[in-house]
């Protein structure tokens, strides 16, 4: 990899990374699902004006606002919401590679490795460590939510499976974003009711407002289209090793900012859930298996 694209992977893990921590600002002010629609107001509005309509089915956009979008970012706004550690999340949410990995060999036969099965037992390992010493900074409902939106994005991994189109990936992101504000709305209508919508609104701190911008804006458009362009110019096996760095940036953000300390026991944990994610992602596959466990297009297929 050239320097420049070594730097800009590295910039989009900072910048999920500390995308944890504008989540838990946010939610200071705003619930969590009002806090979701804002964010995907301002990710779609105006840019959406200027981007014209993926060249996709609007099924592969709608599963895609589903599972990445929906799913994904309600159970972590919500888990954060509910007293989930932001820098525990930013750790949990890195088993999306031991889920797409299951899963690839649960629909797609894909046979794993020795070593990819010794790096998803310890990474299992950690994760189980977490729940088990964890539960005095978290419940067990928030521990759920979190592995249930790493398991969303694991299911999102596999929707570009058998692709012989080429998708570009910032119009697909931001017309997609146009699908949540509203059932999210809604949500936060009934599930808040329309006098804490209002007093939001009204009486929010501007960090948190600016902190729902910087998830819009950066986290959800920037990083996301860089990423996709990395992973376009390289093989995934280069690229995707680079988002053990995410919970690492966002344990740092949220000790500094958020002046969260982690257990001895989970600090322990996160070393085996990286260990275990590093050797996972460093085992050598074919090009085959890299189709099967990363989601990228058949490269027999491009072949022919």
């Amino acid at each position: 990899m050239v320097l420049k694209d070594i730097f800009l992977a590295v910039l989009v893990m900072l910048l999920w990374g500390t995308n944890f921590v504008a989540i838990k600002l946010s939610l200071v002010s705003f619930p969590p699902f009002l806090q979701l629609t804002l964010r995907f107001v301002f990710a779609c509005f105006p840019i959406i004006f200027f981007i014209k309509k993926p060249n996709c089915s609007k099924l592969l956009i709608f599963k895609f606002s589903l599972l990445i979008w929906i799913c994904q970012l309600s159970a972590i706004a919500f888990g954060l919401y509910l007293g989930m550690p932001a820098a525990l999340c930013s750790l949990l949410m890195q088993t999306q590679i031991i889920f797409t990995v299951l899963l690839s060999a649960i629909f797609f036969y894909y046979k794993p490795k020795k070593l990819e099965l010794i790096g998803i037992t310890l990474a299992f390992v950690g994760v189980s460590m977490i729940a088990i010493h964890g539960r005095g900074q978290f419940s067990w409902v928030t521990f759920f939510l979190i592995l249930f939106a790493a398991f969303s994005v694991a299911l999102g991994n596999l929707l570009f499976k058998g692709q012989n189109q080429k998708t570009n990936m910032l119009s697909l992101i931001i017309w997609s974003c146009l699908i949540p504000p509203i059932p999210m709305f809604f949500t936060s209508f009934m599930v808040d009711g329309w006098e804490t919508i209002c007093l939001a609104c009204l009486t929010f701190k501007w960090s948190s407002l600016f902190a729902i911008i910087y998830s819009s804006l950066f986290a959800t458009i920037v990083a996301t289209t860089c990423y996709t362009y990395l992973l376009e110019k390289y093989e995934p096996a280069r690229i995707v090793p680079f988002t053990m760095l995410t919970p690492i940036f966002g344990a740092l953000a949220s000790t500094i900012i958020l002046k969260e300390r982690l257990t001895q026991e989970c600090l322990i944990a996160a070393v085996f859930i990286v260990i275990g994610l590093l050797i996972n992602q460093f085992a050598k596959r074919t090009p085959k298996q890299e189709f099967l466990i990363e989601g990228k297009a058949d490269p027999l297929k491009q072949a022919a």
